[in-house]
């Protein structure tokens, strides 16, 4: 299976959905609904916000693009959200997490079949 389903989990918010799609060298990772994507970021290649938003998002999306790369060696990843209006560290810290997390079962699923 490609496309892996997140339910990611912020505090007591309800739960945001999203998805990792691992196919080659390259991740793909959505944060929010699937019917719009409002911030776009790439790593490590041009390692930029592709789809460029004016709230803070854009740079905490770049980062977890970044961050993840840097995680997965070799590999292109790409973040894109709809949760522009988020601006809380803490908010994006704890997604980086959960994605990284599910990144990691990912690789130990591939890496066993």
């Amino acid at each position: 299976r490609m496309r892996h389903e997140l339910e990611l989990t912020v505090g007591s918010r309800d739960a945001l959905p999203g998805w990792i799609l691992a196919k080659g060298d390259t991740i793909f990772v959505q944060i929010g609904s699937d019917s719009t994507v409002l911030c776009l970021a790439q790593s490590p290649t041009l390692a930029s916000t592709l789809i460029d938003h004016p709230a803070p998002v854009a740079l905490h999306v770049k980062i977890i693009a970044q961050r993840l790369s840097k995680f997965c060696p070799g590999k292109q990843v790409f973040v894109s959200t709809d949760q522009v209006e988020e601006e809380s560290s803490l908010f994006w810290a704890d997604i980086c997490r959960q994605l990284r997390e599910k990144v990691d079962e990912i690789r130990k699923a591939d890496t066993v079949a």
